[in-house]
C-alpha cells in the first residue's frame, strides 16, 4: 500500500484516478481496518470531485460516497478518540468544501480557489497517511 500512495503522491503528472491504485490494495484491509478503508475510500472521491464535477458526475458521486458511508457504518467500531476525532473532521472539512464549491462562486481573481482546497485536504491527508504507515512498519 505504501508503494500504491509513493507512487500516487510522487508521480509525474497524476490523474485523478490513478487514486484507485491505492484503493484496489486498501480494500484486501478492510476486514482488518474497516474505518480506516471507508475514510480512505471517502477521501479518494473527494479529491476525485474536480473531475466528477468537470463530467458532470456531481450528484452520482455524492449518491455513492453516501451509499458507502450508509453500508460501511459500524456503530461498534472502537477507535481511539484522536483517530475518531480526525476522520470527522476531515469529513466536516470535505463537506464544507462541496457545499462552498457547489452553492458560493468563488471570487473572481480566485476561479479555482475551491479546486485548490481540495487538493490541499487530498495531498495533506494522503501525505500524513503515508508518513503513518511508513512509520508504522518501520517501528
Amino acid at each position: 500500500m505504501n508503494v500504491a500512495l509513493a507512487f500516487f503522491t510522487f508521480s509525474f503528472q497524476v490523474h485523478e484516478k490513478s487514486i484507485l491504485l491505492v484503493l484496489m490494495p486498501m480494500m484486501l484491509l478492510h476486514p482488518k481496518e474497516a474505518h480506516f478503508v471507508r475514510w480512505f475510500t471517502v477521501l479518494a472521491n473527494f479529491s476525485m470531485y474536480p473531475l466528477f464535477k468537470k463530467e458532470g458526475l456531481v450528484v452520482a458521486d455524492l449518491a455513492v460516497n453516501l451509499l458507502w458511508l450508509w453500508l460501511t457504518h459500524d456503530p461498534n467500531t472502537q477507535l481511539h478518540r484522536i483517530q475518531k476525532n480526525f476522520y470527522r473532521l476531515t469529513y466536516v472539512i470535505m463537506t464544507i468544501i462541496f457545499l462552498l464549491d457547489w452553492f458560493v462562486a468563488p471570487p473572481a481573481h480566485l476561479p479555482d480557489l475551491f479546486v485548490m482546497l481540495n487538493v490541499l485536504l487530498s495531498s495533506f491527508c494522503v501525505s500524513l497517511l503515508m508518513l503513518l504507515r511508513t512509520l508504522t512498519e518501520i517501528l
